[in-house]
């Protein structure tokens, strides 16, 4: 049987821990926009209105938030690459969620980051290709979700 990956409101704790763990292609893309990791997650903590953290027998490998103004981000550890069906469905999960409040929900991710990249796409990201963001000379693309219409409504 499976290990049950809890979720979790997070805390500054949770924050402060998990910046010791994070997979590598995070903190390059937190050093890219320049920050620091700590830096970086207690901003993202601070600014959104929901964040949660994932738990694995008590130890944090992922934490995700929602800014009031549809910015969506996710961090993690790399034992989170080990539960893949886990973070496609639960992402699926958390997106149809949002998107009660917001009608879109967007970022950007690190050109490179093919993982983050198939990831996003798993979960009903559209990337834009053609729209140029660069970052310290590294190439960014701008990420959406957007609620669906029905009969010109959105639902």
């Amino acid at each position: 049987m499976a290990d049950k990956i809890e979720i979790k409101n997070a805390a500054t704790d949770d924050v402060l821990n998990i910046t010791y763990h994070l997979r590598a292609a995070d903190i390059e893309e937190i050093i890219i926009k320049g920050s620091t990791a700590k830096d970086a997650l207690l901003n993202a903590y601070k600014n959104s209105y929901e964040c949660k953290v994932l738990l694995l027998k008590n130890k944090r490998i992922g934490i995700y938030g929602i800014s009031s103004k549809g910015i969506i981000w996710f961090l993690g550890t790399d034992e989170i690459e080990k539960h893949p069906f886990f973070f496609v469905r639960t992402g699926k999960k958390v997106i149809d969620k949002w998107l009660k409040k917001h009608k879109t929900l967007w970022n950007i991710v690190d050109s490179r980051n093919i993982t983050h990249i198939k990831w996003l796409k798993l979960i009903g990201a559209k990337i834009n290709y053609t729209k140029k963001i660069i970052i310290n000379g590294v190439r960014f693309h701008p990420f959406s979700i957007v609620r669906k219409r029905e009969n010109n409504v959105f639902v």
